[in-house]
């Protein structure tokens, strides 16, 4: 499980406390195994400032950040671990952008990743359009929808009114 903003979920004294509650829940047997990976947007050196590449990442609708998951975290991720081949063994949860992300990455790689958790997605920064819900955003090239590639995704928040399989 891919988990976009990875500090935030692991912050031990912070509101969600990821890294405890997935630790509980395996303890417990109440979730099975899984790997989490936990992934911080890029800081970009600009004119010798360190800038947040939040935005630029999370909120473009295109392949780019799915694939750098996929391409470059991932096989690193083998190297020490089984993974599953199937794409519904794998997901990816974001909040706010890292919602957007989450959708995006899932929607646009379904080779990759089968499920996506957005947490109060901020679809309206999203360059190019403003949907409110995932069953919105256009379909991109090459994307095939059948019941062998399902994508599945959880949207809360205000504007989020899509849940279940799209």
């Amino acid at each position: 499980m891919f988990f976009n903003d990875g500090w935030w979920y692991l912050d031990q004294e912070g509101d969600v406390r990821g890294g405890i509650v997935l630790d509980n829940l395996a303890a417990k047997h109440d979730l099975p195994q899984m790997i989490g990976v936990f992934v911080d947007p890029g800081v970009l050196d600009v004119e010798g400032t360190p800038t947040k590449h939040r935005s630029p990442e999370y909120d473009a609708f295109n392949d780019t950040y799915a694939s750098y998951l996929l391409d470059e975290v991932l096989p690193i991720i083998r190297t020490s671990n089984a993974v599953s081949d199937d794409p519904m063994m794998r997901g990816i949860c974001g909040g706010s952008s890292g919602g957007n992300a989450a959708v995006t990455a899932a929607w646009t790689r379904p080779d990759g990743l089968g499920r996506a958790i957005a947490f109060n997605p901020s679809f309206a920064q999203m360059p190019g359009g403003n949907p409110t819900r995932p069953c919105s955003l256009p379909k991109p090239a090459g994307r095939r929808v059948s019941s062998s590639t399902p994508l599945t995704a959880i949207c809360t928040g205000t504007n989020a009114s899509a849940t279940g399989s799209l």
